[in-house]
């Protein structure tokens, strides 16, 4: 992936991310009244190509996931509160295939996560959270699926001290070991 000349260089890592997946710094300029940002710069769309955008807003320990999507990739940006963003890699041949990582995203300090297909996705939102959800394909409902939030094959060490809440959907998934039976081949460098 290359960034463009004005979107920043993605974060450095202490833990690689799965390839195609980067987080970029946002800038925010604070002041007196209060703080003004871009969640999408102009020449983000040399990286994304964004042609849906929605906005979630979660009470505090709303886990949402684990998602993972065939055809389309997403681009995260926390606008205020805090998600722990849990990934994992499920694209075979990947380097880092089956390997979880657990990242925290705060509005007080914004960044952009993109996530490519393949890469199952969970948000905790441990305080109410309010964050601005990129697609760069239109939602279908079909190029979604998702497994267990807690399955331990995932590798992602939630922080919680309690059940979290979920969606009736997200509830019903599947054990991850099912999940992988119905994922094609991904093309890493989407």
């Amino acid at each position: 992936m290359i960034a463009p000349a004005l979107l920043p260089d993605p974060a450095p890592s202490d833990d690689a991310l799965p390839p195609g997946v980067a987080l970029y710094p946002l800038p925010v300029h604070p002041d007196a009244r209060g703080r003004v940002g871009e969640f999408f710069p102009a020449d983000a769309a040399a990286v994304f190509p964004a042609t849906q955008w929605a906005f979630g807003v979660s009470t505090a320990n709303v886990l949402r996931g684990m998602h993972v999507h065939l055809r389309h990739r997403d681009w995260l940006v926390v606008v205020d509160g805090l998600l722990w963003t849990g990934l994992c890699d499920l694209r075979a041949g990947s380097p880092a295939f089956g390997r979880g990582r657990l990242l925290r995203l705060r509005g007080a300090t914004p960044a952009a996560l993109h996530i490519p297909p393949g890469v199952a996705h969970g948000f905790l939102s441990p305080v109410p959270s309010v964050f601005v959800l990129g697609s760069d394909r239109p939602y279908d409902l079909t190029d979604e699926l998702g497994c267990q939030w807690n399955d331990p094959g995932l590798g992602v060490a939630w922080p919680l001290d309690a059940t979290p809440l979920l969606s009736e959907r997200d509830r019903a998934l599947p054990p991850l070991a099912e999940l992988l039976r119905l994922l094609p081949p991904f093309a890493l460098g989407q």
